[in-house]
C-alpha cells in the first residue's frame, strides 16, 4: 500500500476519532455555550463532523425523553447553520439507532434536508447493521418510498469508509446490489471521497473508471460534498481536485 493511499485512510481514521470523541463527551443536554466551547477544539477541515456527532447526541436525548426535536431545531437555527448538512445527517444517525420511522420527523424539513437525514440513517445502518443492510441487502420499509434512494446514498458512503477507501473492494460490494440501487450507492461514494479527501489525481481517475456507468452520480455526489464544504467555510484542495478530475 502506498503512502498516497494512506493519506485517504488517515483522513477516514481521523473522522472516526472526532465522531467518537464528541459522542463520548456529550450527554445531549449541553447548553448552547457548552456546545460551542466543546466543538471549537475541532475547528479545521473536519469541523462539521463534530457537529454531526453532537447533533446525534442531542437528538437521541430529546427523542428518548420527549419524542420531539424542538431543542434540536433550536440549536440548529441558532448555532449550526454553517454545518447544516452534517447536523441533519446526525439526526439520521439518532433515528436509525432508535429505529424510528422517519416520516413524522421530516415533515417540517426542506427537501434537501430530508435527504440528508435519510443519508444519515443509511450510513448508520451500513456501519452498525452491516450484515443486514450490506451483506443481506435488507432495507427498512419507509412510509414514503421516495426516501429509499437517499437511504441508499448513505449506505454508499458507509461502504467507502468501512472499506478504508480501497476502491476495488468498494466496487466489488456495490456490484452485488441490484442496478437500481447502485445509482444512489455511487452518489454516496462521490460524497464520501470528496468530503474525506486524501485521494490523488491518479486514485480519483481510477475511482471514476470503476464507477462506470454511474459516473454522473459520482459527480453529483462530489458536487453535494463541495457545496457542504463551502457552506461550512472549510473548502479543501482535495474536494476541489475531486470535482475537477471527475468533470474534465
Amino acid at each position: 500500500m502506498s503512502g498516497l493511499q494512506n493519506t485517504a485512510q488517515q483522513n477516514i481514521a481521523l473522522i472516526e476519532v472526532i465522531f467518537r470523541e464528541v459522542q463520548d463527551s456529550f450527554s445531549g443536554h449541553e447548553t448552547p455555550l457548552h456546545l460551542l466551547e466543546q466543538l471549537k477544539k475541532y475547528e479545521g477541515p473536519f469541523y462539521s463532523v463534530a457537529y454531526e456527532a453532537a447533533s446525534m447526541s442531542i437528538a437521541l436525548a430529546e427523542l428518548k425523553e420527549t419524542h420531539s426535536l424542538s431543542h434540536w431545531h433550536s440549536l440548529l437555527q441558532q448555532y449550526a447553520m454553517h454545518h447544516v448538512a452534517q447536523f441533519h445527517v446526525g439526526l439520521g444517525w439518532a433515528l436509525a439507532q432508535l429505529q424510528l420511522e422517519p416520516t413524522t420527523f421530516l415533515k417540517e424539513l426542506k427537501e434537501e434536508n430530508k435527504s440528508r437525514v435519510m443519508d444519515g440513517m443509511g450510513y448508520y445502518d451500513g456501519l452498525f447493521r452491516r450484515r443486514k443492510s450490506i451483506l443481506q441487502q435488507v432495507s427498512p420499509s419507509f412510509k414514503d418510498a421516495s426516501l429509499n434512494e437517499f437511504y441508499d446514498q448513505g449506505l454508499g458512503r458507509s461502504i467507502w469508509y468501512t472499506n478504508k477507501g480501497v476502491i476495488g473492494e468498494v466496487k466489488a460490494i456495490i456490484d452485488k446490489f441490484p442496478l437500481e440501487k447502485q445509482t444512489a450507492l455511487w452518489r454516496g461514494i462521490g460524497i464520501a471521497v470528496t468530503y474525506a479527501g486524501g485521494c490523488t489525481e491518479e486514485m480519483l481517475k481510477d475511482i471514476l473508471a470503476k464507477s462506470a456507468p454511474f459516473e454522473r452520480q459520482l459527480r453529483t455526489g462530489a458536487g453535494l460534498a463541495l457545496g457542504s464544504r463551502k457552506t461550512s467555510g472549510y473548502l479543501t484542495a482535495d474536494a476541489e481536485l475531486a470535482v475537477k478530475v471527475w468533470t474534465e
